[in-house]
């Protein structure tokens, strides 16, 4: 046994010494190598372990994100994996891989800024450095005060004690005794004292909004105006702004497209207003082609009319939408159409440009308003168009007649009839060639009587009219005539 003790005391002491050496081998280092908080501006002072952190006037504290980078095998509690609330004290302790530990105090210094800027007793907008704040038509930019509201211990510059000229941006830098500073530039913002217009004639009412140069536009239907005119006012009622003032509201018995009234704003000053109105109608009316020498909207035409004008309908929509004949010489694959549509109203399209009408096509009516609807157009060409005393000829199972040896229609052309012919519609083979008895044609599109006899009593059966016109163009049609005993 006592042989066994020198060794043990050996085994002692080398134990001590590798544990020393491997303790020096472990870094010491506990002092933060770069710290960032959001997007503040820090400075970090290693001698009194002091992090200052510059944050923005107004600037939320209570929820921010911080990274940080340390030495070699340190660690820093807070783990800085959560948000930090920095309105309160905060302390971060650092320790080094070997164990030394090191206290780092976060201190908070704002930058200075201003709480409330106020033009004429209005709230200015304040954002990111931005103060835009309202000023009247009226005012006078070379000499406005404002006024400014600060935190304790600051300054602003330039001086608010004096009016200042804002005919230019202006821009204000507010200081702490520290040296801290905020800079803010200003932005003018013209207001009209005019929110909108209220527009009421009976039933129907309208609201409008100031434009640029003190325009309001208001959409109406004019003829809605002029019909509520025969039994009402109309009354306009300007909505203002709080300290604009106006001594009535626009009552007239007469519709103007265009009117002018003013209000007074809090500095004693007019300012005046243009009233607008602005059709909404975009109707198709008419149109003025030559050509053309007759045009239902479907509505119309189907509510009036069956036998060929109703078939000419067939697949049409029952709405916005226009039957045109012309006459037959006219190109359709360039037809520039001639419409009269609604006052201020327009055609998208282009009114009298040449257009494709070989087959329906659409086109775009805009209101003076803007309001903008559809219409199917179909034309259909015709050389010549007959019509007996009681409407267009029908279909022969809906029009019964005797058998005369003359019989006298009206018909509408182009030219003068020069030949007319009835052809049996069960035999084409079976033709009888009229004579023209009178013919009171005078120009084209004009309905004539003409007086068509043949030397016995027409046979009877159902027969449709060919022929031609003084021109030489010829016609067949399938607007049938009947005759029966």
């Amino acid at each position: 046994m006592k042989k066994l003790v020198p060794y043990l005391l050996l085994f002692t002491v080398i134990a001590c010494q590798e544990e020393e050496l491997n303790q020096e081998e472990l870094n010491p280092d506990n002092q933060i190598v770069s710290l960032r908080i959001n997007t503040f501006e820090i400075s970090i002072d290693h001698a009194s372990h002091e992090i200052v952190v510059i944050a923005d006037y107004g600037e939320d504290l209570t929820d921010v994100l911080a990274t940080i980078k340390l030495p070699a095998g340190a660690s820093c509690d807070p783990d800085l994996s959560a948000p930090l609330d920095l309105s309160e004290d905060v302390k971060l302790e650092v320790t080094a891989e070997n164990g030394d530990k090191v206290t780092y105090s976060v201190k908070v210094k704002k930058r200075p800024g201003i709480s409330s800027f106020k033009v004429y007793g209005r709230e200015a907008l304040i954002n990111n450095n931005m103060i835009t704040f309202d000023i009247y038509q009226s005012s006078d930019l070379t000499s406005i005060q404002p006024v400014v509201a600060l935190g304790e211990g600051l300054t602003i510059s330039p001086s608010i004690d004096q009016p200042i000229d804002f005919t230019k941006p202006v821009t204000f830098t507010v200081e702490t005794e520290e040296g801290l500073s905020t800079s803010y530039q200003t932005q003018v913002n013209y207001i009209n004292g005019v929110e909108s217009v209220e527009f009421y004639i009976g039933n129907h009412s309208s609201t409008g909004y100031v434009n640029s140069g003190n325009i309001i536009s208001i959409d109406v239907s004019y003829t809605k105006v002029e019909k509520y005119l025969e039994d009402y006012l109309i009354n306009i009622q300007p909505r203002l702004l709080n300290g604009f003032s106006k001594t009535d509201n626009i009552v007239m018995d007469h519709f103007l497209t265009d009117l002018t009234f003013a209000v007074t704003d809090p500095l004693g000053n007019e300012e005046k207003y243009t009233i607008s109105f602005k059709n909404t109608e975009n109707e198709i009316l008419s149109f003025q082609n030559p050509e053309v020498f007759q045009s239902y909207p479907s509505d119309w035409g189907r509510r009036n009319y069956t036998g060929v004008v109703g078939d000419d309908f067939r697949g049409m929509p029952d709405t916005h939408c226009y039957l045109i004949y012309v006459w037959s010489y006219v190109d359709l694959s360039r037809f520039s159409l001639i419409a009269t549509v609604s006052e201020g109203a327009s055609i998208q399209e282009g009114n009298n440009t040449p257009l494709d009408f070989t087959n329906d096509r659409y086109i775009t009516v805009i209101s003076e308003s803007g309001h903008s609807q559809k219409y199917l157009i179909r034309i259909k060409p015709y050389t010549v168009q007959f019509t007996d005393y009681h409407g267009y000829i029908r279909n022969c199972d809906s029009q019964k007649s005797t058998t005369p040896q003359s019989f006298t229609i009206k018909y509408r052309s182009y030219d003068k009839l020069e030949t007319v012919s009835l052809v049996d519609q069960s035999d084409a083979n079976h033709i009888i060639d009229l004579t023209i008895n009178s013919n009171y044609y005078t120009s084209p599109g004009k309905f004539a009587n003409i007086s068509l006899g043949y030397p016995e009593a027409i046979p009877e059966g159902d027969y449709y009219l060919t022929g031609t016109l003084e021109n030489g163009d010829s016609f067949s049609l399938t607007q049938g005539l009947c005759f029966y005993e």
